[in-house]
């Protein structure tokens, strides 16, 4: 480490315990519940104070996971939400996946996805309505062991890599993921989240 802007990347949140593990399911679910991986990570009120100094700080995001699909596969859409209520899958959405298509066919493959946010602007009254510059990487595992892995862009909205946040206020982060198909085989499991303060 050149330690030349005397800074440092550290580990904010990192559960022991595996999230939540679902099958037969399409509506949205939140996955890091405290009921599986016990206190929800956050950033904390005035992580990005109402400064010029706080624009390029930034936090990153780091999951990993399983999937399994049926003969047909079905779409996943995997999300992070931010927001001042505690476990829930309607606060604003930090992050956002497309509808991935997995292979068919595949039982408990690996996840990992990996997300930054940067703080870009603050916003009026003392952080609400702050900017962030989100973008990141969803990669599934092949169909065969050893075969090509699939990536997907990870954005704030769609194809949009910007998005509000209230930076005066704790932003619980909530992992979520919705499924198009329900089917006993159809599963999404969260195995291990980690977030880490970049600046």
């Amino acid at each position: 480490m050149s330690f030349v802007t005397a800074t440092v990347t550290e580990l904010l949140y990192a559960s022991t315990a595996a999230g939540l593990s679902q099958s037969s399911f399409t509506t949205e679910q939140q996955f890091n519940t405290s009921g599986t991986m016990g206190a929800v990570p956050q950033i904390p009120t005035n992580f990005w104070l109402p400064t010029a100094s706080s624009v390029g700080k930034g936090i990153k995001i780091l999951a990993r996971g399983t999937v399994g699909t049926t003969s047909s596969a079905p779409t996943f859409t995997v999300s992070i939400r931010g927001g001042a209520i505690n476990n829930v899958t309607t606060t604003p959405q930090l992050a956002v996946t497309p509808a991935i298509t997995p292979a068919v066919s595949l039982t408990a493959a690996p996840w990992r996805m990996e997300v930054d946010i940067f703080l870009t602007a603050i916003g009026t009254g003392g952080g609400l309505n702050s900017t962030i510059r989100v973008y990141g990487e969803f990669i599934l595992a092949g169909a065969s062991s050893g075969g090509a892995a699939s990536i997907f862009p990870v954005y704030a909205t769609g194809t949009a890599a910007t998005t509000s946040i209230q930076t005066d206020t704790t932003n619980y982060l909530s992992f979520n993921a919705a499924c198009g198909t329900s089917n006993a085989a159809n599963t999404f499991a969260l195995n291990q989240l980690q977030v880490y303060g970049l600046n």
